[in-house]
């Protein structure tokens, strides 16, 4: 969703950051205003909007304005789902349910959306061809990669997951040259996922960043990016958003690969029943 992109950019100029505020505090001002009126309420110019749209990859004013209407019913459930009474009120388990439920499917869609599939296919085509894939995370999305792991090894892949930097550091004097390797981090800032994206780039190895942030450092240093999803809209709940994406492009690159040795082998289906 675009307010989630504005939300996260973080190379805007300083008159560009007011338009952002603008639009994050009063999302239907889009609906009223043109270019040069946009301009104006943000204190700004017609020029400086253009800009702006522009660096969210649209052509100008027009496009944006399209694309930001169209997201407008999405945003509007969110923020009502959001919204702090409506969480209050949510206490009891069958409010809580649709609630839950309401926020998994956005996170979902929303990660959906964020996937490139281009990129994806050049990352799918790696794993096929690497003799060793490694994961690097940390806290609670560590555990959501061991579990990622665990589901690949029918399919025969040489995988690693580590934690923290003392694994990281160990890894990095036996490494085969031929690994792909995928970084998580939230922000794409983590000093210790950074330091080990370094580490492994000197090496040679093709590196994947997972994060929700766009034009991170850490999204700089790998060869590939596969952003997460993250709401914006509650502080509490982010995590919640997050988890979901990073489960569902994980799950995506395992469908993708249980379907494929399935054609080419039916036999795998008892393999699988099996663990």
């Amino acid at each position: 969703m675009i307010l989630d992109d504005i939300s996260k950019y973080t190379h805007f100029s300083t008159q560009e950051k007011e338009i952002a505020k603008l639009i994050v505090s009063q999302p239907h001002i889009i609906i009223q205003c043109n270019a040069e009126q946009l301009g104006k309420k943000s204190y700004t110019s017609k020029s400086t909007v253009i800009r702006f749209c522009q660096k969210l990859h649209f052509k100008g004013y027009h496009d944006f304005k399209l694309k930001f209407i169209q997201d407008l019913p999405m945003l509007e459930q969110s923020m009502t789902l959001l919204d702090e009474e409506n969480l209050l009120a949510s206490y009891p388990i069958e409010k809580t349910l649709p609630f839950t439920l309401g926020m998994s499917q956005y996170a979902l869609q929303e990660s959906c959306k964020n996937v490139n599939v281009q990129t994806l296919n050049r990352i799918i085509n790696k794993i096929k061809n690497a003799k060793r894939i490694e994961f690097y995370g940390t806290g609670e999305n560590y555990l959501i990669l061991q579990a990622f792991a665990f589901r690949m090894q029918p399919f025969g892949f040489s995988i690693y997951v580590y934690n923290d930097i003392y694994d990281h550091n160990d890894m990095f004097t036996n490494i085969h040259q031929n690994t792909v390797a995928f970084i998580f981090s939230l922000t794409g800032a983590n000093s210790a996922m950074i330091e080990c994206t370094k580490k492994l780039k000197k090496k040679g190895i093709y590196t994947v960043a997972l994060t929700a942030n766009y034009q991170s450092d850490l999204e700089a240093l790998c060869d590939e990016t596969l952003n997460t999803y993250l709401s914006s809209f509650h502080q509490h709940l982010h995590l919640l958003t997050q988890n979901i994406s990073l489960q569902y492009i994980l799950d995506t690159i395992y469908t993708h690969f249980y379907i494929e040795q399935l054609k080419n082998n039916p036999d795998l289906k008892s393999r699988f029943s099996a663990t």
